[in-house]
């Protein structure tokens, strides 16, 4: 209601009439259009089954398909956060983390390029950052788990690997 208000109060005072030129309307614009992208890229889950992979987002546009067959398992981890500048602590805050292992036979899916705000892709584990997705929790790594699991058995059944 406020944001309806707000809109109308600015539309009444026309402020495209007054001249400011269109430099700041066109940098208004574009910051509107790079936050909403921002928010649309940075809301899409982070893994999700398709098919025979799952697909893994930590990247804002890339989507890499990693093979059901090569995915060991998932667990909770976590690492130290270092300190913000002028932090007067010795250490940082500690960070949930999701980490999917892959085999270390799949040399090819073994690193990529990722956003680190959102997570790592290194030597074998992907390390999902625990600040930027759902809630970890230990339900959730059995989940995933369980779903992995039941993925690979119905490949399985098909015919796959």
């Amino acid at each position: 209601m406020a944001a309806a208000l707000l809109l109308v109060v600015l539309l009444a005072s026309r402020p495209w009439s007054r001249p400011v030129g269109m430099v700041p309307w066109l940098l208004g614009g574009g910051l509107g259009v790079a936050g909403v992208a921002g928010l649309i890229l940075s809301s899409r889950p982070r893994i999700v089954l398709a098919g025979q992979g799952l697909r893994v987002h930590l990247a804002p546009a890339r989507v890499e398909v990693v093979p059901l067959e090569i995915v060991e398992c998932f667990f909770l981890g976590s690492r130290l956060e270092p300190p913000h500048p002028g932090d007067v602590r010795t250490g940082g805050e500690r960070v949930r983390t999701l980490v999917m292992r892959i085999a270390e036979r799949a040399v090819e899916h073994a690193e990529r390029p990722t956003l680190p705000l959102w997570g790592a892709w290194q030597e074998g584990s992907v390390t999902f950052d625990g600040r930027w997705c759902e809630p970890l929790s230990i339900d959730l790594v059995r989940r995933l788990n369980r779903d992995l699991t039941t993925a690979k058995r119905a490949a399985a059944a098909r015919g796959g690997t």
